[in-house]
């Protein structure tokens, strides 16, 4: 028998998942959430690509270097 889990967020309650996994970072106080999607990527576009168009990753500037971040808002 497989259990459901759903978690409704502490700050919007309108927002809720049923998540593939539940994450742990050591960093951070509480356990995460992560949820997987399959991604149809264009024969011309590179996985990069398309995290970025999906808003799944951001890239942002510090200094002269280019970092590529998991936008925790998607």
């Amino acid at each position: 028998m497989q259990t459901v889990v759903f978690f409704i967020s502490k700050t919007h309650g309108f927002w809720g998942a049923s998540p593939d996994r539940i994450v742990h970072d050591p960093t951070e106080e509480t356990p995460s959430v992560a949820e997987f999607k399959f991604i149809q990527v264009k024969d011309e576009e590179g996985p990069l690509d398309v995290l970025l168009k999906q808003h799944i990753c951001i890239k942002t500037q510090e200094g002269n270097s280019s970092i590529l971040k998991l936008n925790r808002n998607h």
